[in-house]
């Protein structure tokens, strides 16, 4: 069993609802989840299933919070947050230290744990490690975490990220992941967080699609930029390969 795998990728919208429908929509799948427990940052989300893995998205609800300001410099629809699950979180906070990295927030239940990392020592937006009571548990989506998805049509491959030096930032989190790095990129399995160029933000999501022509054909009925195997949905990607699970 691995020890650590990236279990979601969050956004953020101004517009919760909209995004919400539209996403569903695109993706022909209702929501899964929301989660009253991210009031503590002022905000409100849903949650979307990708196989094993979740699609989040975060919109504030009120004044002077991190989202906000985010939205703010991005002028739209941005990357939030990347989330890893791991089976133990002293290991991680012990290399974490080691690349001068700071804990931002951190919580404890007995269901889960959880540990932030700024966003300005790591980049790609929040960093979070989060350790669950049971590796198929995902407490974040409620009773939805806990249930298989076998054979979904839509899963998560993979994140992009923009960094002043991709490569020096692919090293950094190779390191802190305990895996090898190459060519700018770190894979987890048969998941791979691509960096590239660029201030420091998420700026694209790939996804394994059985039917990637109909997710197209549906972003194109809502008006949003298609191109090749791509569409746009503010300042992030949304890339399809051929998959599913």
């Amino acid at each position: 069993m691995p020890s650590i795998r990236l279990r979601q990728i969050a956004l953020s919208a101004r517009d919760l609802e909209f995004t919400a429908e539209l996403l569903g929509f695109v993706f022909d799948r209702p929501v899964a989840h929301r989660d009253p427990g991210v009031g503590i940052f002022g905000l409100e989300n849903v949650l979307f299933r990708l196989g094993d893995s979740f699609l989040e998205v975060v919109s504030p609800v009120q004044s002077g919070t991190t989202v906000g300001r985010l939205l703010d410099r991005q002028k739209g629809t941005c990357g939030y947050m990347v989330i890893f699950q791991v089976e133990e979180l002293e290991g991680v906070r012990r290399r974490v230290e080691a690349e001068g990295v700071r804990v931002v927030w951190e919580v404890a239940f007995d269901e889960a744990a959880t540990i932030h990392l700024h966003p300005k020592d790591i980049g790609g937006g929040v960093v979070s490690f989060d350790r669950m009571a049971s590796w198929d548990a995902w407490a974040w989506a409620g009773e939805e975490g806990s249930v298989p998805q076998p054979g979904d049509p839509l899963t998560l491959r993979g994140v992009e990220i923009a960094a002043a030096d991709p490569d020096a930032r692919a090293v950094q989190w190779g390191r802190i992941l305990e895996v090898p790095t190459g060519n700018a990129a770190v894979q987890l399995g048969e998941r791979t967080i691509r960096f590239h160029a660029g201030a420091d933000a998420v700026t694209a999501v790939e996804l394994g699609a059985a039917d990637p022509e109909a997710i197209l054909s549906r972003a194109r009925d809502r008006g949003l930029p298609v191109e090749g195997e791509s569409f746009q949905l503010g300042n992030v990607t949304f890339r399809l390969v051929p998959g599913g699970e």
